[in-house]
């Protein structure tokens, strides 16, 4: 009989632990910390302002409170020129870091982007930057790839920005830059970046690379929109590109030197207030509206009827006399004031 107590016995240690299997469940292995922590900024930019470095990231959004951004560890290096003076081609080793709470205002949100001022970087030296992001439950991701910038003293604003208007092309001209802020003398080169606005949108920067000359034609304007332009002027040191304060904007309005094209389509009908005439616009984009012309002859004189530009592609002549006839054409004028060919003439007869 001792055989079958102890196997029993073994059958209700095995249905024990089946139960308490089943209890707490099942557990998998538990994730890396990598894997849930918030990933690294794949932006992360740096530049040198009047009062230190600038340095800026995307934060990223999070699916739940807990996995929230609510800190930024900046890793930074401050070095001369040069690099490390014990081994200028070697990566820079950032041991130190600022703990930045984004929510307790130690830098800036605009549009999703966390903005920070280095005010603590020696001038003439480059900041080095790293960052890594930690969350609400206190997981810590791994750290950014490096931004670098120089902190120099920024080249002077240009001055004397201006536009001229030519057919579909905006000239702007400036003049150059050869001193710093504070008016010492600069043997760096300058470049310029010409920035441009339109519409509500952001500024955008018209060229990627600086350039040598102080003026730009603008051929990517659509005739009768409005653009604002501003220009920069950028010290250009070995690697870095050290960009100035912009000057203030100034306002240019595209237009075209060419004609418009006349209306087409042109059609009437007698009504009881009158002739209704309706015509297909001129395609341009910079038609600023269109005259009626009206004549008891074919050949004309011809007779301008509307006191103000006509908006519309329709008109109702209301000055019309029951059982005349009358000939109508349209002219089309453009924001710059040039008138385009007359339409097709049509005549119409005021009914009874």
């Amino acid at each position: 009989m001792a055989p079958t107590r102890m196997t029993l016995g073994s059958l209700g240690l095995i249905l024990a632990l089946a139960v308490l299997l089943l209890g707490c469940g099942v557990k998998s292995a538990p994730l890396p910390a990598t894997q849930v922590a918030p990933p690294p900024p794949v932006d992360l930019a740096a530049r040198a302002v009047e009062n230190g470095v600038e340095v800026s990231f995307t934060v990223p959004t999070a699916d739940s409170s807990d996995k929230q951004v609510v800190e930024a560890r900046l890793h930074y290096a401050y070095l001369p020129k040069e690099g490390d003076p014990d081994c200028p081609p070697c990566p820079p080793r950032l041991r130190h870091y600022y703990e930045l709470n984004l929510a307790k205002k130690m830098g800036r949100l605009e549009g999703g982007r966390f903005i920070y001022l280095d005010t603590k970087v020696p001038m003439d030296n480059q900041a080095v930057y790293q960052v890594n992001l930690v969350d609400a439950r206190g997981r810590a991701g791994v750290v950014s790839g490096l931004a670098r910038a120089l902190r120099v003293g920024l080249p002077a604003v240009p001055q004397g920005l201006v536009a001229e208007l030519g057919d579909r092309q905006v000239d702007l001209s400036w003049k150059p830059v050869d001193t710093l802020e504070n008016g010492q003398p600069t043997s760096d080169k300058i470049g310029y970046i010409m920035y441009r606005k339109e519409g509500g949108l952001p500024p955008r920067a018209l060229n990627e690379r600086p350039m040598s000359q102080t003026g730009l034609l603008d051929r990517s304007v659509a005739p009768g929109q409005t653009y604002a332009y501003q220009v920069a002027a950028a010290r250009i040191i070995g690697s870095y590109l050290v960009v100035g304060r912009p000057s203030p904007w100034i306002e240019a309005s595209a237009r075209s030197l060419q004609p418009p094209s006349p209306p087409t389509g042109l059609v009437g009908a007698s009504l009881a207030d009158g002739i209704y005439l309706r015509f297909t616009p001129s395609p341009q984009q910079d038609i600023a509206g269109y005259n009626i012309m009206r004549a008891t002859a074919k050949e004309g004189p011809w007779t301008q009827i509307n006191p103000v530009l006509n908006r519309d592609n329709t008109f109702v002549d209301k000055d019309v006399k029951v059982g005349a006839t009358y000939y109508y054409r349209v002219v089309a004028v453009n924001d710059g004031g040039l008138t385009s060919q007359p339409s097709e003439v049509i005549e119409v007869r005021q009914q009874p």
